[in-house]
């Protein structure tokens, strides 16, 4: 199936800004020729705390968090992507907020800057702004499980999001707020390397690594050493990804041999 969106949590790693996926490790994941990357413990950590950082964020600054559950993928051209949370601000805007735990990871807490400003990490500054992008004049389809008066709930209905959000980070100093605009700019230049990714996808045209950082698969990462993904592993891997699928119509064609027999 031809993939034609691009994941804003994958940006970063189209551009070559992730330091955990390259573009040739991404480019060989969005084919299905290996596997997406395996939840390790710090991203399990951040999922349980991330309710409670956005939580914070909200309540020390008068915004109405909007908890929904499974969030729906939302799309607009090339970017796709569900956004962590959707609250009202203190202006009564409806904005999309990105939850960013630092206590759990091993990046650091370089380029952050002052709070309500957007001086954060590049990688975070696209991220946040594709969901604004794709976000942008919509209505929140889920209802949220938040209690809220009859008003407020008539006011929600009628409310869009607005062209701006917020990344709420747990760095050691804190909860911290981060508020990002959108620059229509900066959307057109990802859209254009957008396209030019997914043709590369498309035609099976591997991008060209830009130095030997940049030529490194981060998904086999163990002690802060990364293993070369040359063509044997590639295959391997490849390999595995076929056993799997063959795993699969088994347990299929187990299953309905069971209907069958059992009639149940």
């Amino acid at each position: 199936m031809e993939v034609t969106t691009v994941s804003n949590s994958r940006l970063a790693a189209m551009l070559g800004l992730d330091s955990r996926c390259s573009p040739l490790a991404l480019y060989h994941r969005m084919r299905g020729e290996v596997p997406d990357i395996e939840d390790n413990e710090a991203m399990r950590q951040g999922r349980y705390y991330e309710e409670a950082t956005a939580r914070l964020c909200c309540d020390d600054r008068g915004m109405t968090l909007l908890t929904e559950g499974a969030q729906e993928t939302v799309s607009e051209g090339r970017f796709s992507g569900h956004r962590d949370y959707a609250a009202i601000d203190e202006h009564g805007k409806l904005v999309t907020l990105e939850v960013k735990n630092l206590m759990f990871a091993d990046v650091g807490e370089d380029g952050w800057g002052d709070p309500e400003t957007d001086q954060v990490p590049t990688p975070y500054l696209i991220q946040e702004m594709g969901y604004i992008h794709t976000h942008k004049g919509k209505p929140l389809v889920q209802a949220p499980s938040v209690i809220l008066d009859a008003e407020k709930r008539r006011e929600l209905k009628d409310l869009r999001f607005a062209d701006y959000g917020y990344i709420a980070a747990r760095l050691r100093s804190g909860v911290h707020r981060y508020k990002i605009p959108l620059d229509k700019d900066v959307i057109a230049k990802l859209d254009s390397e957008m396209e030019a990714f997914l043709e590369r996808v498309k035609n099976g045209d591997a991008p060209t690594p830009q130095d030997e950082a940049d030529a490194r698969n981060r998904w086999a990462v163990k002690d802060g050493k990364f293993i070369e993904a040359d063509q044997t592993l590639l295959e391997a891997m490849r390999n595995q990804i076929r056993l799997k699928r063959q795993v699969k119509e088994l347990e299929k064609q187990i299953s309905e041999n069971n209907h069958l027999i059992l009639g149940h």
